[in-house]
């Protein structure tokens, strides 16, 4: 129904036509096998469009067919650079299609206007060779730096898309350029989605000619990174494979360690019950190839290499890790690796007798993550928290009401987590929505790792997990 709805915009004409080709295709006898329910543009329909083009100009198809090359909508100073006519002529061709509600005006929207159907716009846009059309997505691409080239910022998504269209003329690297742009700016507001497809289309795009692998990989590993936040996990998996072979032929020893983590990615609660063997062998194989001096992606590797090794080696060995990934992170002094370490320590040292411990590190994880800006880390140290307070109040008999008066508590603003990340939705869906945040002072911060080991207290049967 989506896939149709799409399509047609509901239009009853449309809407038979499709299903009709969905029909005859076979695919609605079996819709779970179905990969994809995009349709080609039925006969039918063609022929509706193509009457309704005929009572206009031949001027004004000839407009109309740059419009469907812009896009669904478009702005006329835009159009006017590339179809090389302006002002009121213009503005008389433009009349003419809103005559035959071809198109209409955008509301409260001054030289604005749109196809008044998708598929009016597609129709015609696949009425023109390919030859024809590369060459219009470039000078639509070359119109739009013109007019935004001093600030292309909120443009980038539309200029990566036509230079793509038009890299096949040649004009490869401004295809490259653009989409990395785009991907980089939707990333920054967390539309990883959105990110991640223009990541994909910069790799689509370096296909098209022989490029620098250094590039091709450092595209990969961040395309991965994007993928795991966009919740697309299997993904980011195979992406992440892909660069670590390419590392390996660069012998770029960064890349590989990159690599490693980016196949790991974050894990929620406890998904490491499960060992996985070339996560394990990544990690180990990175770390054979990383200098032994201090460095941010050596403290990454081990604090992973810890918490993926949770559930299957010894607590000394975790321990051993743990230790060396919190002193290294907390020599180098960034936020940000200090907060992840110590995010990757909760996991694999958790016992059901350290909450202390255990505590001191979810409000260090807090502060570290609020200081890096990574809203990701900051809802999971106020998750474990949570959790740490509820276990306690369990333990010790004490309701959720009491636990809430032993803490100085407050509402968090939602907002911190908007768009954090799929895997830290598992945090804020698990506990419905509602936080409540208790704040330690930085001189309360744990002092785990500033000794030579990181210890906890042992449980009374001497066990560990």
């Amino acid at each position: 129904m989506a896939a149709v709805y799409k399509e047609t915009e509901g239009n009853p004409f449309f809407v038979n036509e499709v299903v009709r080709l969905l029909v005859t295709d076979g695919r609605l006898e079996h819709p779970e096998t179905v990969k994809s329910w995009s349709v080609s543009i039925p006969q039918g329909v063609r022929e509706v469009v193509g009457r309704r083009l005929d009572h206009v100009s031949a001027e004004c198809n000839r407009i109309l067919t740059i419009a469907s090359v812009i896009g669904r909508e478009f702005g006329l100073d835009a159009l006017e650079r590339v179809a090389g006519i302006a002002g009121d002529r213009l503005l008389e061709v433009i009349e003419e299609a809103e005559a035959v509600r071809v198109l209409v005006e955008v509301p409260r929207t001054m030289g604005r206007y749109s196809f008044s159907h998708a598929l009016i716009r597609e129709t015609l846009y696949e009425e023109l060779s390919t030859t024809r059309r590369v060459r219009l997505h470039r000078q639509v691409g070359e119109a739009l730096e013109a007019l935004y080239g001093a600030h292309p910022e909120a443009h980038l998504a539309e200029l990566a898309y036509h230079f793509f269209e038009a890299a096949q003329g040649g004009d490869v690297d401004r295809a490259i350029a653009y989409a990395v742009r785009a991907g980089d700016r939707a990333a920054a507001t967390m539309a990883h989605e959105e990110a991640a497809r223009h990541y994909e289309i910069a790799l689509q795009a370096m296909d098209l000619r022989e490029g620098s692998d250094e590039a091709r990989c450092a595209l990969l590993l961040t395309f991965a990174e994007t993928l795991w936040r966009a919740g697309e996990y299997d993904r980011a998996k195979e992406i992440s494979l892909r660069a670590a072979t390419l590392a390996r032929k660069l012998g770029a020893s960064e890349q590989l360690a990159r690599a490693a983590l980016g196949f790991g990615g974050r894990l929620v609660a406890f998904a490491a019950v499960i060992r996985d063997e070339t996560l394990v062998g990544l990690l180990e194989e990175a770390l054979g190839t990383l200098g032994a001096g201090d460095s941010a992606l050596r403290a990454l590797v081990l604090g992973r290499l810890a918490e993926e090794i949770t559930f299957s080696d010894s607590y000394e060995r975790r321990e051993a890790f743990c230790g060396q990934a919190v002193e290294m992170a907390r020599r180098l002094g960034d936020p940000a690796v200090l907060a992840a370490v110590l995010r990757n320590t909760h996991w694999a040292l958790w016992t059901a007798d350290n909450v202390a411990e255990r505590l001191a590190l979810a409000s260090e994880i807090v502060w570290l993550a609020e200081q890096a800006g990574d809203r990701a880390t900051l809802l999971e140290g106020h998750a474990f928290r949570l959790w740490i307070f509820s276990s306690w109040a369990t333990y010790r008999g004490h309701g959720w009401s009491s636990m809430c008066s032993r803490v100085r508590w407050r509402r968090a603003d939602s907002r911190i987590y908007d768009g954090a990340s799929p895997s830290s939705g598992f945090c804020w869906r698990s506990c419905k929505g509602v936080w409540r945040k208790w704040r330690l002072s930085p001189r309360r911060r744990c002092s785990w790792g500033k000794s030579r080991r990181i210890r906890t207290r042992p449980s009374s049967s001497g066990s560990k997990r």
